[in-house]
């Protein structure tokens, strides 16, 4: 395994070489306890990019929302703005070295993580798959958003997962994610796009490296 670490506008990249082949599979990853990730895809032909700093009210929502708890900062909706970032300058930097076509490229993330994962695979053709995993798509609007979205002319991947007792949650928006994720899955699927829907066993903060690693061995297989 090779490894590289660089950074850019105050976020911090890993690149993680577990390739095997000249054509791996380019997962840009929200980070989330990444170290204990690793050992569980480090056999898979992949480059696992990590992306940390991330602030996640601003960076991982797609536009203004209140904020989920009382006393703290609203979601500001700069998704755009971050995933210029990676499109335009984390991308060009970590693949340096390496031809990586469109549809070898993926994103994933957890909770608000998967939520960007899953936009910014929706609004950009830089990736062709991308892993939500118990992502935050109780996010206010998006449904609507997706019902309006249309991908049928695209060729994409998504994997889709939420925890079993992520929907007894005491926050009503919160509360909606079980219901919200299965109609997205829904959305995708009649749209033509290959979709991966699971419920995972527990609440939201419970195995979330091995949850992560699901997603991952997904969209590396699969492509």
């Amino acid at each position: 395994m090779g490894n590289r670490i660089f950074e850019i506008e105050n976020y911090k990249v890993s690149v993680h070489l577990f390739s095997k082949s000249m054509n791996p599979t380019v997962i840009y990853l929200i980070g989330e306890e990444t170290e204990k990730l690793l050992p569980l895809v480090e056999d898979l032909d992949t480059v696992l990019v990590s992306l940390e700093g991330v602030d996640w009210e601003r960076d991982l929502t797609p536009w203004e929302a209140p904020a989920a708890f009382k006393g703290q900062a609203d979601f500001s909706g700069k998704a755009d703005e971050f995933l210029r970032v990676i499109t335009d300058k984390i991308i060009p930097e970590a693949e340096k070295g390496l031809t990586v076509p469109n549809n070898r490229r993926a994103i994933a993330g957890y909770s608000l993580g998967g939520l960007f994962a899953l936009y910014a695979v929706l609004s950009s053709t830089e990736f062709s798959a991308a892993g939500s995993v118990s992502g935050s798509l109780w996010y206010d609007g998006w449904v609507g958003y997706v019902e309006k979205k249309s991908m049928a002319d695209r060729d994409l991947r998504v994997y889709l997962s939420y925890g079993d007792k992520e929907e007894r949650s005491r926050n009503p928006r919160m509360a909606r994610v079980g219901e919200w994720t299965r109609k997205t899955s829904e959305l995708l699927a009649e749209d033509g796009l290959e979709v991966f829907f699971e419920i995972n066993e527990g609440n939201h903060f419970f195995e979330i490296p091995e949850r992560i690693a699901k997603a991952i061995r997904w969209i590396s297989e699969g492509n």
